[in-house]
């Protein structure tokens, strides 16, 4: 979101908790990596360029910081969390566990709603990562995944994935900004197949394979970590 986006949005949202839409606008910033990780949040600079007060910035950073997106020390400005490795791989672990668990459930009890959505996620995903500018990939990985835990129907599970999803979006966008689009399409080229056979499994009731393929999905991810 563009700063002229924040005051169309202000505009279109007269009622709207003004710290909530300086989180959104932090939020997106740092989740697209336009706010690269280390890089320091001055209040005051932003609250000149949003032509806001300083409260409603401190709150949303207040936010960001909870949920691990920023990080702040005594006596200097919060900068944006680092991403490294090790983090990324403690993520994936986190993934599979409840990814895993979700798809199992799911393909229990998923009904041709989600059903219907998670292929057209599917097919589209195939058709951004046959382009090389990958336009809109994170976004739409991140959607399958979601509906995957969603479709389990298991509160719990639910409330676990959104406690880290952000950061799941957030290390998506890094990926590219890391790798590049040549390398990355390769590497996002080999889970289309991954994509489909998950849908294929839960579609007719595979308990088992839909866990494992979930789980061989998101594990693949390691080797990516690895070469950082």
């Amino acid at each position: 979101m563009e700063t002229n986006k924040f005051h169309e949005k202000i505009k279109g949202q007269p009622f709207a908790v003004l710290s909530d839409l300086v989180y959104d606008y932090l939020f997106e910033m740092i989740i697209t990596m336009k706010m690269l990780p280390g890089t320091r949040i001055n209040e005051a600079q932003i609250a000149k360029q949003l032509e806001i007060s300083r409260s409603p910035i401190r709150t949303a950073i207040e936010r960001l910081y909870n949920e691990r997106l920023v990080i702040k020390e005594s006596g200097k400005n919060p900068f944006v969390a680092l991403i490294t490795p090790d983090d990324c791989l403690q993520i994936t672990q986190a993934r599979i566990f409840i990814e895993s668990k979700a798809s199992y459930l799911a393909s229990q009890v998923i009904d041709h709603v989600n059903l219907g959505k998670l292929k057209k996620l599917a097919s589209d995903y195939e058709k951004i990562v046959g382009n090389i500018e990958l336009d809109g990939f994170e976004t739409c990985d991140h959607e399958f995944h979601s509906c995957i835990v969603n479709a389990s129907g298991n509160p719990y599970l639910i409330e676990m994935y959104n406690c880290i999803q952000s950061r799941v979006l957030r290390y998506r966008y890094y990926l590219r900004h890391r790798l590049g689009n040549q390398t990355l399409q390769k590497i996002l080229k080999a889970s289309i197949k991954s994509h489909w056979a998950i849908c294929h499994a839960l579609e007719i009731g595979l308990p088992t394979v839909a866990s494992d393929e979930v789980a061989r999905h998101s594990d693949a991810m390691r080797d990516v970590f690895s070469k950082w």
